[in-house]
């Protein structure tokens, strides 16, 4: 039988938005991250993070430096009890300035590959699953996988929308401001 599982990306939902994060020195985790998802792993879901990465495309920071982040990343939530049962990651960027990263794919979010690559690698049931993101694209990536619950995290201090981003999100996407709230959704759809 397929599992249920919770899609989290990364900046803006697991760690604060501080632009482009490729190091520890800017990895600042978001109140309420691990509470949420020990009462997911508690509800049985499996937790996969999924996460657009072009600041390697654009030479911001190397793939090694992302490995290591992510390694340190995974450490924490181990430390506070939490297991993630993978991390799929995009390096693709539209300005791409690195040779060997296409500018666009299949795995860039608003793309659903990551997503489904997961669903394919973990054996997800999608439709019973959850994504939280903080950007149409994470929304847009969650419908086009056919994620049965996507939630818009617009908390008061996230970063400004995007161009073509409405405050309005598009049908069947629930909008939180807290990663507390999501919780209490994760709990409420078990």
């Amino acid at each position: 039988m397929r599992q249920k599982a919770l899609f989290l990306d990364r900046d803006g939902v697991i760690n604060a938005e501080h632009g482009f994060v490729g190091t520890l020195a800017t990895f600042e985790t978001m109140p309420g991250i691990f509470p949420l998802v020990r009462t997911a792993r508690d509800l049985g879901y499996r937790v996969v993070v999924v996460t657009n990465q072009g600041g390697v495309a654009l030479k911001l920071y190397t793939k090694e430096a992302f490995e290591i982040l992510t390694v340190a990343m995974v450490g924490m939530f181990a430390r506070e009890g939490v297991v993630l049962d993978g991390v799929f990651s995009s390096f693709e960027h539209p300005g791409t300035v690195t040779p060997t990263i296409r500018a666009t794919g299949f795995w860039r979010k608003p793309k659903p590959g990551m997503i489904r690559e997961a669903a394919q690698d973990l054996r997800l049931d999608l439709t019973r699953s959850i994504m939280i993101g903080d950007k149409l694209t994470d929304m847009q990536a969650a419908l086009a996988a056919g994620v049965g619950t996507p939630l818009w995290l617009r908390a008061e201090t996230d970063t400004p929308m995007l161009e073509g981003e409405e405050a309005n999100p598009p049908p069947g996407v629930c909008v939180i401001h807290t990663l507390d709230e999501a919780r209490k959704v994760v709990e409420s759809v078990a």
